[in-house]
């Protein structure tokens, strides 16, 4: 599974705060995994926060936010879920984690220590049925690392180090436990001269190494997502690419990434995997035309076939199934779903 942050609407920069040479785009929180299942979206206001356990539907299970408190991300299925966010507190920001299912949902026990300092929001790290923890960024404004701390059911392990402070930046980070129950986290880092896809698993031994997912291409690679697949994962993140972002995808199998490969035009963005159909999808922003499009992949990550819709609202839709038939929604707005016209990749 995947988890589904609540980005802020910025563009992606660089360690040194240079703005990369993409637009604008406002995000809400919307990503699921690459199988069929249905999966929550959080939607997040000001102040208040519920979860759309299914996307299908406008029925939504509100967060229970104190005073101070804001969710960022939610991972899981439609009948049992998970959010992370932070509480604002004097000594700093506390990482806050609530499980629900059905119309309950319940405040988990605060985690053992609390992180030094945020640059980015948490996430939790689950599957369909259980979550694995939780991960963030912790640090400040030119050191930051990668943190997680495991859940067992009942209490939360110690914070273990995934990556520590490293040249640059650490940012944008994505999760989701493979099918034999390894969670696995991908981000993206500067390494000195451009930012890279790193990932991380965590076997018995600990978290393994950080390693660039991809060559070294010496241009930015950004804002990543992951999604778990039988026998392995898929990634998706936005190269600049010949003077434009553009999707890239690349396939996890047996412990190793196989060769990244071009999948979208140019100007695609902001990638998130969804979940519906019997292979995995990819949902993103569309620069020219500005819009949204979907698109199919094979286990490998090919292109198979895409679907867009040009002049839609900036924020993130959802993507739900009536039949056969695959529109996008934006819940919770009044706005009709917009159906899909499939075509075959070139």
């Amino acid at each position: 599974m995947t988890s589904s942050p609540a980005f802020s609407p910025a563009p992606p920069r660089s360690r040194r705060g240079r703005l990369l040479p993409v637009a604008a785009l406002a995000l809400a929180a919307a990503a699921a995994s690459a199988g069929a299942e249905r999966v929550p979206v959080l939607v997040a206001e000001r102040g208040t926060a519920a979860v759309l356990p299914d996307p299908a539907s406008e029925r939504t299970v509100a967060l229970p936010l104190a005073v101070g408190e804001r969710a960022s991300a939610v991972a899981g299925g439609a009948d049992r879920w998970y959010v992370a966010g932070l509480r604002a507190e004097e000594s700093g920001e506390r990482i806050v984690v609530f499980a629900g299912g059905g119309a309950e949902t319940r405040r988990l026990p605060a985690l053992r220590e609390a992180p030094s300092r945020f640059l980015g929001s948490p996430l939790p790290v689950a599957a369909a049925d259980r979550l694995a923890g939780v991960a963030w960024i912790e640090g400040g404004e030119r050191a930051q690392a990668v943190r997680f701390a495991a859940w067992d059911g009942e209490v939360w392990g110690a914070a273990e180090t995934v990556s520590p402070p490293g040249p640059g930046s650490q940012l944008a980070p994505a999760a989701a436990v493979l099918d034999d129950g390894t969670p696995l986290l991908v981000w993206s880092a500067f390494d000195g001269a451009d930012d890279e896809i790193l990932w991380s698993a965590r076997t018995a031994e600990g978290w393994s190494e950080p390693r660039r997912l991809a060559e070294d291409d010496r241009v930015p690679d950004v804002t990543p997502a992951v999604a778990a697949v039988p026998g392995g994962a898929l990634a998706a993140w936005s190269r600049y690419d010949e003077g434009e972002y553009r999707l890239w995808t690349a396939a996890f199998r047996d412990g190793r990434w196989e060769p990244a490969r071009r999948a979208g035009e140019p100007g695609s963005l902001f990638p998130t995997f969804v979940a519906g159909g019997e292979r995995p999808r990819i949902l993103y922003r569309t620069a020219d035309p500005a819009g949204w499009a979907v698109l199919e992949l094979d286990g490998a990550g090919r292109a198979l076939r895409w679907a867009g819709a040009a002049g839609r609202a900036p924020e993130r839709p959802v993507v739900v199934y009536e039949g056969v038939e695959t529109l996008l929604a934006w819940p919770g707005t009044g706005r009709s779903g917009v159906p899909l016209v499939w075509r075959e990749v070139p």
